[in-house]
């Protein structure tokens, strides 16, 4: 089961978001956002004992393969509440949004 990415050096990543297009901030703040939301949701769980354990959860075929499941899990598992889990959605649309609509994605304008 292939790992999950994780963040090396947060400034840096920080840092090249600065000078990224909206939609590669759009792509790495959700996954930023998604990593946090899945250390949060580790937190309360038993330790893996080993990578094939590890996998079984989250990697691109775990059970909590997706953000949404991820989510799901986070909320019924009692990690987040409902308005919590209703913005998680809300930033998982718009990172889908993105990595989908071939059109140009764009900040500016909105408030």
């Amino acid at each position: 089961m292939a790992p999950r990415y994780v963040p090396k050096d947060l400034e840096r990543v920080f840092e090249e978001m600065r000078g990224q297009n909206d939609r590669a901030a759009i792509a790495v703040g959700g996954s930023m956002v998604e990593y946090a939301l899945e250390q949060a949701i580790r937190s309360r769980l038993r330790e893996t004992q080993n990578k094939n354990e590890d996998g079984i959860l989250f990697s691109d075929n775990g059970i909590l393969s997706t953000f949404s499941e991820i989510i799901q899990a986070a909320y019924f598992l009692k990690v987040i509440g409902p308005k919590v889990r209703s913005d998680l959605d809300i930033i998982r649309s718009i990172r889908n949004q993105a990595a989908h609509d071939m059109n140009e994605i764009s900040f500016e304008g909105t408030t």
